[in-house]
C-alpha cells in the first residue's frame, strides 16, 4: 500500500523532472534502472518515504559504490547480510 504522502511526493517529483535541466545518458540509464527495478516503491531521493533516503548512501557504507552495485544486482543477499549483522 502506498502512503498518501508518497503519492504527493511522486507527483511533485514528476513536475520537477519535466522542467529540470536535461539528464545525461548515464543519468537516464540510472533513472530507468531505478524505476524498472521498483526501487521507487520504497525510496524517494532526498525525502522521507517508506524506505531509507538514498542521499548520502555512498558515504554511509564502506566502499559505497561497490555496496550499491552489489545491492542493485542482488538485493536479497544484501538485505540478508544486513539482517545477520543486526544479530551479531
Amino acid at each position: 500500500m502506498v502512503k498518501t504522502a508518497d503519492v504527493g511526493i511522486r507527483a511533485k517529483d514528476l513536475l520537477v523532472t519535466k522542467i529540470a535541466t536535461p539528464m545525461s545518458e548515464a543519468a537516464k540509464r540510472g533513472k530507468d534502472a531505478f524505476l524498472e527495478g521498483g526501487c521507487n516503491g520504497c525510496h524517494v531521493v532526498g525525502k522521507v518515504s517508506s524506505g531509507p533516503d538514498l542521499v548520502g548512501v555512498l558515504q554511509r557504507h564502506e566502499n559505497g559504490e561497490k555496496w550499491v552495485k552489489e545491492f542493485v544486482l542482488d538485493p536479497a543477499t544484501q538485505i540478508q547480510r544486513a539482517l545477520c549483522r543486526c544479530y551479531d
